[in-house]
C-alpha cells in the first residue's frame, strides 16, 4: 500500500514539476520578478519621500512590497494551471488516472484545514478547491468516462485487501469464500487471485497456476498477477515457463523486487550465471537487508570463476546470519586472494 501511494504521488508531482519545465515557467517567473522588483523599489522610493511622517512612509512602503508579491503569486497561478494541464496530458499517456493528481491535492487541502486556514492571497500555488476542480474538468474533458486499461489504484488497493484476507485468515475458510464467488458467477480478477494465493500457500500449485490464470485472462497487464503466476511455475519447477511470466512482470514494473528475485533463481536453476548475478545485484541494490541474496550472489560469482567477489559476499551473508566461523573462513579466502592481487 505504501508503495502504491508513493508512486502515485511520485507520477503526479513529476508530471506536475515536468510542467513547469516544459512550459518555461522559471525562467519566465525570473524575467517577470526582475520587472516587478524595479516597479516595487520605484514606488518604495516616491511613496517614503512623498510621504510626510515616518508611519506613513513605513505604510506606502509595506504597500508596495504587497502589491508585487501579488503580481508575482497572480504569475505563479497562471503557472500551475498550465503546469496542471501538461501533467494530466503526461499521466493520460503513460496509462494512469489523471484524477489521481485532484485525489493528492485533497489530502493536502485536509492537511491544510486541519491545520489552520492559510491567507488565499499568500500561496503561491492556486489552492486545492481550485485545483482539484480544475484538474477533473480537464481530464474530463480529454478522456471523458474512460479510465486508462492498466490496473487503477483500485484495482490495487483490492489485490493489497485481497492479500491481507488471505494472510490473516483460515486459508480453507477464505478459498471456500472465493469459490463460492466463482460459482455464483459475481468473481471478479482478485477472486481468482486470491483462490491462487490461497491454493499457492497449501502447494497445490496446478490449481494456483490455473486460478492465477484465470486472473490474468481477465486484467491481462496486472503485473501481480503475472508475477505470481511466474513465482508459482518457479514454486512448480517449470522454469520455462517461470522466466517468460516473470520478464513479462518486470517489463510492466520494472521496480518490483520480489519478480526480480525469483526471475534470478530461475536463471540460476537454469544455470545462466551472468544474467542470475544481474538480477540479483538489482535486487540487492534496492533490498539491502535481504540476506538470502547475499548467499545466492556468493554462490553464482563461483560459478563465474569470480573467486574473489564470491568469498567477500559469502563472508557478509554468513555475517548477516551470525555465522561466525563461516564468516571468517570466507573472509581470509578472500584477503588472501586479495594479497595474490588475483581480485578483479
Amino acid at each position: 500500500l505504501h508503495r502504491l501511494i508513493r508512486r502515485q504521488r511520485q507520477m503526479c508531482i513529476r508530471d506536475s514539476e515536468m510542467g513547469h519545465g516544459i512550459n518555461r515557467h522559471v525562467i519566465k517567473l525570473l524575467e517577470s520578478q526582475q520587472k516587478i522588483s524595479l516597479a516595487a523599489i520605484g514606488a518604495i522610493i516616491l511613496g517614503s519621500l512623498a510621504s510626510k511622517s515616518a508611519n506613513g512612509a513605513i505604510a506606502t512602503t509595506a504597500l508596495s512590497i504587497a502589491a508585487a508579491q501579488a503580481t508575482t503569486l497572480k504569475f505563479s497561478r497562471e503557472n500551475e494551471k498550465e503546469a496542471d494541464t501538461v501533467a494530466i496530458k503526461l499521466l493520460i499517456r503513460a496509462g494512469y488516472d489523471p484524477t489521481g493528481l485532484a485525489r493528492i491535492l485533497e489530502r493536502l487541502e485536509e492537511a491544510r484545514v486541519s491545520s489552520g486556514q492559510t491567507p488565499k492571497y499568500l500561496l503561491t500555488h492556486p489552492t486545492s478547491e481550485e485545483r482539484i476542480g480544475q484538474i477533473e474538468s480537464i481530464a474530463h474533458n480529454l478522456v471523458g468516462n474512460k479510465r486508462p486499461a492498466i490496473p487503477s489504484p483500485t484495482r490495487e488497493f483490492d489485490i493489497f485487501r485481497t492479500r491481507c484476507q488471505v494472510m490473516s485468515s483460515n486459508i480453507y475458510v477464505v478459498s471456500h469464500l472465493f469459490t463460492e464467488r466463482i460459482k455464483k458467477g459475481v468473481a471478479d480478477a482478485t477472486d481468482y487471485f486470491g483462490l491462487g494465493l490461497c491454493y499457492k500457500m497449501r502447494r497445490e500449485y496446478v490449481k494456483a497456476a490455473e486460478n492465477f490464470f484465470e486472473a490474468c485472462k481477465i486484467d491481462p497487464r496486472n503485473a501481480e498477477f503475472i508475477k505470481e503466476l511466474g513465482i508459482t511455475y518457479f514454486k512448480w519447477g517449470k522454469m520455462n515457463g517461470a522466466l517468460s511470466t516473470l520478464k513479462t512482470a518486470i517489463e510492466i514494473d520494472p521496480e518490483d523486487t520480489d519478480a526480480m528475485f525469483y526471475l534470478a533463481r530461475t536463471l540460476w536453476e537454469l544455470e545462466k550465471w551472468s544474467d542470475a548475478a544481474r538480477y540479483f545485484e538489482k535486487v540487492e541494490k534496492a533490498l539491502p537487508e535481504k540476506d538470502e541474496v547475499k548467499y545466492y550472489l556468493g554462490v553464482t560469482y563461483a560459478k563465474m570463476g569470480l573467486a574473489c567477489r564470491s568469498h567477500k559476499k559469502l563472508a557478509e551473508y554468513y555475517a548477516s546470519i551470525g555465522d561466525v566461523k563461516s564468516e571468517k573462513f570466507h573472509m581470509s579466502k578472500y584477503n588472501e586472494l586479495k594479497k595474490e592481487r588475483k581480485c578483479k
